[in-house]
This record gives structure tokens, sequence and C-alpha cells, in this order.
């Protein structure tokens, strides 16, 4: 389900509206919570992270869940910070004036860039009829990634 459960959306969009700013959660492989960021009305600052899973074909073992107060869904700031912060995946959560989730919208890295980008960008959805297993397809990008550098590596020229 889109890498977050039903109640932490829901705790997530309320605190959000509360305290009148972003809010985000970077979340590992296992469902825990590695991470509470707060941000301003406008953006979220992620700190340095650590090192851990860091190389060619591997990701950060970490994705990251944030909200907006408003509309508006994945901003290009937010996909710089997937594509350099080599992140699992990237969502943004809408909240309503109510403090409720409204719509979801997620980004993932790909192992060989489309259409001039290395991330693909999901249409936006309901935040409660989201439905991808985020581990599996983190998973399965490394396995690609991992692929295309070795390919990467046999044909390139010796020194």
């Amino acid at each position: 389900m889109g890498g977050y459960s039903h109640e932490q959306a829901r705790e997530l969009a309320a605190l959000s509206r509360s305290v009148g700013r972003q809010v985000a959660v970077l979340i590992d492989r296992q469902g825990r919570v590695a991470m509470v960021l707060v941000g301003d009305t406008g953006a979220i600052t992620i700190p340095e992270l650590p090192r851990a899973r860091t190389g060619t074909g591997r990701l950060r073992g970490l994705r990251l869940l944030h909200t907006h107060l408003g509309p508006d869904l994945l901003s290009q700031e937010d996909l710089m910070d997937l594509l350099f912060l080599r992140l699992d995946g990237f969502g943004v959560l809408t909240v309503s004036e109510w403090g409720e989730p409204l719509t979801f919208q997620h980004a993932h890295l790909l192992p060989q860039p489309e259409d001039g980008k290395p991330y693909r960008v999901h249409p936006a959805q309901p935040w409660d009829r989201v439905d991808t297993d985020v581990v599996a397809q983190a998973e399965a990008l490394e396995e690609e990634m991992a692929r295309a550098a070795s390919d990467a590596r046999a044909v390139a020229p010796a020194r």
C-alpha cells in the first residue's frame, strides 16, 4: 500500500494541519519510522543521512513521505531530493483544511532514464486507493541498477 499505513497517513495529515507545517517521515524497508522531520509551510529540509547503503546499484533503504498543506503535488525540489539522496521512493500526501489526507503521489528512480528523466512520477491518486508494494519495487529497481552497472563495466574499454 503506497509505502504507508492508513494510520500513518491520517496521523501525519492531522499533525501537519495542526502545526501548520509540512511534516515528513523517513520509513525503512521494514515499515519502521527512521526519522520525523518538520518543515515550514512550503518546504522540508532533509538533514544529511547515513551512508550505510550507498553504492552503485544501491538505494538508501529509506522512503520519504511528506505532507503538502495545499493541492500541490511532487515538486522539482522533491524529485531532486529523490535523485541525489537515492531514496527508495518519495511521496507527497496532500492535506485538507480539516487535517485529513486527500491525495497521494509518488516517484521512484529508474535504472535507465526514460524520456530524459532518471525517475518516474506516478499519477496522483486518492490517498486510500494506493496499492504499490514499495519494498518489492525498491528491491527490483536495485537488481536492475546492479545489472545495468555490471553490464556497463563489462563493455567499458580497458584502461
